[in-house]
């Protein structure tokens, strides 16, 4: 915008200068075509100057003294009036030459200010230029570091599966082995469910040989049959036990163990057969204490 106005000032200025011309050669001619002057006036020589004074004759179409000094006048007087507007133009001209460098000068310095913005910006460019270019080095460096870490998760990953592989197959032949072992339980299970019902019997033989210990007529014998079926009392056969709380009612006598273990199974063991049993020799061997205490009485 700035270029554009002091383009149209410049021509404003050149166009005033060609009116100006035009104008001072105008009047310049119409003063002298107003005096009749075509040409530059010429005067004749004076006649020889005698005593006498006489008056040489005029010769016809010349001009006289007085108006070849008159058209000097209008002439001169046309030459300040044009000096003026001459004074006038170049006034005029100077302003303009001023208004000119004026505008040159808010021009260079509108130049100058847009260098500097440019430079200014050119700086702010290089400057965001080389954060951008540290900012790409730092980011490929990320990317880098980013990379070794993915790769090192992947060697990680690689290892880890291989190893859990690894784990999975141990894990596999560990339960083929524990598949063996259940059979083998399987097995020995049923041995010992032989041996159950191998056993079984036994205890209750063994319950018949200690009920016949205690109704002997040995003390010793009675009292290690005694606590021999109080210990088979705890057996995990609720038959066997049952069957040494029945034998032990059977006592001759009343004795405190005895009752306290029965009170004790009375109230313990799971079996209900079992605690009506034991219920069933306190009972027995306390009628045994109450026909005591009536003898002795």
């Amino acid at each position: 915008m700035q270029r554009i106005v002091m383009a149209v000032f410049l021509v404003l200025a050149f166009l005033t200068m060609v009116v100006y011309s035009y104008e001072i050669e105008g009047n310049w001619l119409k003063a002298a075509q107003a005096q009749g002057v075509t040409s530059t006036p010429t005067i004749e020589p004076s006649p020889t100057v005698s005593l006498t004074p006489t008056v040489a004759p005029t010769p016809a179409g010349a001009l006289t003294y007085d108006d070849a000094l008159k058209t000097y006048e209008n002439v001169a007087t046309e030459a300040i009036k044009a000096s003026g507007r001459v004074l006038d133009i170049i006034k005029w001209l100077i302003a303009s030459i001023v208004a000119l460098i004026g505008v040159a000068a808010s021009l260079i310095a509108y130049l100058v200010n847009r260098a500097q913005t440019a430079s200014d910006v050119a700086k702010e460019a290089k400057t965001s230029a080389s954060e951008a270019a540290q900012l790409a080095k730092r980011s490929a460096e990320r990317v880098n570091t980013l990379s070794t870490k993915v790769e090192k998760i992947g060697e990680r990953a690689q290892t880890t599966i291989g190893e859990a592989q690894t784990q999975l197959e141990i894990l596999r032949r560990t339960l083929e082995t524990a598949d063996l072992r259940l059979e083998e339980l399987e097995k020995s299970k049923l041995v010992v469910r032989d041996l159950v019902s191998l056993k079984k019997p036994l205890e209750l033989f063994q319950v018949k040989e200690h009920e016949l210990a205690i109704l002997s007529d040995d003390l010793k014998r009675r009292k290690w049959a005694k606590w021999a079926l109080i210990e088979m009392s705890k057996r995990e056969d609720p038959i066997v036990r049952r069957q040494c709380i029945r034998v032990l009612g059977v006592l001759e006598e009343y004795d405190e163990d005895v009752i306290k273990h029965l009170e004790k199974m009375t109230q313990v063991d799971p079996e209900r057969s079992v605690r009506l049993e034991a219920q069933k020799a306190i009972e027995k061997l306390s009628r045994l204490k109450i026909d005591h205490e009536t003898v002795g009485n």
